[in-house]
């Protein structure tokens, strides 16, 4: 199952670091199967603090994700997102895709729960 690699800058403390580490991350993504879903477009924040910017990344399974990551070849250059910021990241795994057109359990789990709120508020959730 897909895996997504997501990082969030929440802070930049040393911009020189910062840099070296943008220009040098490149070849850490040698020899994997990464596809770059997001890095550094415009944000909507929805929640929460703001962050200066935020990078996702989808690999072919967690074991790919963590092998990229734990690489000596990003862990070397990582070190120098450490020392210029303060991220947070997190992998997650993607959900299962199903080949037929019915109704997912997230799909079902997500009508119980806004119906639940709906309840709770006085009224159906209606989804925009």
């Amino acid at each position: 199952m897909e895996a997504f690699v997501v990082f969030t800058r929440e802070e930049t403390s040393d911009p020189h670091a910062l840099a070296t580490y943008s220009a040098g991350v490149g070849p850490s993504f040698d020899g994997h199967d990464v596809t770059f879903l997001a890095a550094y477009g415009a944000i909507q924040h929805l929640e929460g603090p703001p962050i200066e910017g935020a990078v996702i990344l989808r690999f072919p399974t967690m074991q790919a994700a963590r092998d990229w990551y734990d690489s000596p070849a990003y862990q070397t250059i990582a070190a120098q997102r450490f020392a210029g910021s303060r991220y947070r990241a997190f992998i997650i795994e993607g959900r299962r895709r199903h080949t037929d057109r019915s109704t997912s359990a997230l799909t079902t789990r997500y009508r119980r729960v806004n119906s639940h709120l709906g309840n709770l508020w006085g009224g159906p959730r209606q989804r925009r």
